[in-house]
């Protein structure tokens, strides 16, 4: 713990030891993105209209069809449906083509448990993206006995599903989906009292998104005659550029501080993954561009590291979100990077996308309830199995600024109360 204004450290215990960081692994991803990207970064997902063909470049959002920021995809898909029909395009006569190539075609990171591929914090990550990469799926039940009714959002036939939910009229909800990796086959299993929406991930993004693109096109009297085709190469030769005379019809733009927030105040793994594979199309320049990927990516980061001169064992980086347990972090480098951001411009705009009492993950299970927290503390948690951490900022009583981490790894018995005892130590 170090008192930003002075520098100073307050406490440290095995402050340089590297531990799995958890989703903590975030905050040295978006410090990144912040750093090599620029705060004034923007996705830009470009819809154009070229030889007859529709074409879709996709830039990496991770956030496009969040219903956090845009009500739902369906606003999107709106928004492409008047631009076509503003320029005359009442029937696309050529293919709908996808260009995915910003990234490359490794979607499932190798560190993952491919047992929980169909769970949403292991969610595919793409140049393109939909929902999450998920698919929401609504259980309602009927007569004891009868199939649960589902719903799907979006709503499409990119999946098929196997019913299997029974409603029934006592005990507790236990529903769920399964799907295998490399399938986009839903089993939905379990029991069904009352209203329940869970969400299962789906294979190949880009795909999911064109495909429901174009039913929904469909639905609103578009209708396409062609192919559905998705690229893993540029269509221009050029790597993130449109073919020459292709007619630009929508451009869907997400700054980088919403994705910035989702990442860190939610959590939300997928993002951090797209920030990484868009660090490494950008390289530690900020300017070169190369095919984002996971070993790029986490080259990039360990550059941006290394200018922060923390030592070599400091850090290693393997994915972005810190699902890998392949991540190391010291709770030093954590503060580093903190104290490094405090220093700059951007520090009260990233402070304000780590979650708070009241936002994000730590609103979620009351961990800092109460007044005596609120606008004192902003921090990002992290769990995976045997795995806990919390980084972030906190004043203290005196009115000073600390930058903060804490980590721990083993044991059988979860140590989060004892973290926030710490933590609320430091507040003191």
């Amino acid at each position: 713990c170090v008192q930003l204004e002075t520098g100073q450290l307050l406490y440290e215990h095995h402050a340089d030891r590297a531990l799995i960081p958890a989703s903590n692994m975030k905050v040295i991803t978006t410090a990144a993105a912040i750093d090599i990207l620029g705060s004034d970064f923007t996705f830009d997902t470009v819809f154009a209209i070229h030889n007859g063909n529709l074409l879709i470049l996709g830039s990496g959002d991770p956030l496009t069809g969040d219903s956090e920021l845009s009500g739902t995809e369906m606003t999107l898909f709106d928004n492409v449906a008047r631009a076509l029909r503003e320029h005359g395009v009442e029937k696309i006569k050529g293919d709908v083509i996808v260009d995915a190539s910003l990234f490359d075609d490794q979607r499932f990171h190798p560190s993952w448990p491919e047992d929980q591929a169909d769970k949403r914090w292991t969610a595919q990550v793409s140049a393109l993206n939909l929902n999450g990469n998920c698919v929401d799926i609504t259980f309602t039940p009927q007569s004891a006995g009868q199939p649960a009714r589902y719903t799907l959002f979006p709503e499409t036939s990119y999946v098929s599903v196997k019913n299997k939910a029974v409603s029934i009229d006592r005990g507790s909800n236990q529903i769920g989906a399964l799907r295998k990796l490399n399938s986009n086959s839903l089993t939905l299993i379990g029991k069904c009292r009352r209203e329940q929406t869970i969400n299962v991930t789906i294979d190949r993004p880009a795909a999911y998104f064109a495909f429901t693109l174009v039913e929904n096109l469909n639905r609103r009297g578009i209708a396409t005659a062609g192919k559905l085709v998705v690229l893993d190469q540029p269509l221009s030769g050029r790597l993130g550029q449109l073919p020459d005379q292709a007619q630009i019809l929508h451009r869907h733009r997400t700054p980088l501080r919403d994705v910035l927030r989702r990442c860190n105040a939610d959590s939300v793994n997928m993002v951090a993954e797209c920030l990484l594979k868009t660090i490494s199309v950008h390289g530690a320049d900020g300017q070169s561009l190369q095919q984002g990927s996971w070993p790029n990516g986490s080259k990039v980061v360990g550059q941006y590291l290394r200018r922060l001169e923390l030592p070599a064992d400091a850090a290693k980086v393997d994915d972005g979100s810190g699902l890998s347990r392949e991540n190391r972090l010291s709770a030093a480098a954590l503060v580093r990077v903190l104290q490094q951001i405090a220093t700059g411009p951007e520090y009260e705009s990233f402070r304000q996308t780590l979650a708070t009492p009241r936002t994000g993950t730590l609103s979620k299970n009351r961990r800092f309830a109460g007044v005596t927290y609120h606008g004192r503390l902003y921090a990002k948690s992290g769990y995976i199995s045997k795995a806990w951490s919390l980084s972030g900022y906190c004043r203290n009583e005196q009115g000073d600024w600390l930058a903060f981490s804490v980590l721990a790894n083993g044991g059988s018995r979860s140590p989060r109360d004892l973290i926030d005892r710490v933590v609320k130590i430091f507040m003191e």
